[in-house]
């Protein structure tokens, strides 16, 4: 498996899964939020913070390091307007088809 397919895999079926999670009701929101932290924080940390944080080139998504405030605006994006509404743009981005 090349480099690129196995950073694909490891960073897209779990936002995938995020996604998907952030899709059903309040009480899953805990779930939401424990799955972004055990799954998807380190990835932030290390493939988007570089530039979505306040003052970086990353437009419209802001991370700050935390992992609670982190998951809040990663959900909050990927939910607006509608639930699930730019999961693909995410998917998209990670998965280098979108710069």
């Amino acid at each position: 498996m090349t480099g690129f397919t196995y950073t694909v895999r490891r960073v897209v079926v779990p936002l995938a899964a995020m996604a998907t999670l952030s899709q059903f009701s309040t009480a899953s929101a805990q779930n939401a939020e424990a799955y972004y932290v055990d799954n998807i924080a380190a990835l932030v940390q290390e493939s988007c913070i570089n530039c979505h944080y306040t003052g970086g080139i990353g437009p419209s998504l802001k991370f700050t390091g935390s992992s609670s405030s982190d998951h809040q605006q990663f959900d909050n994006y990927v939910n607006t307007p509608t639930p699930g509404a730019r999961a693909n743009t995410i998917l998209s981005k990670i998965s280098g088809m979108a710069s």
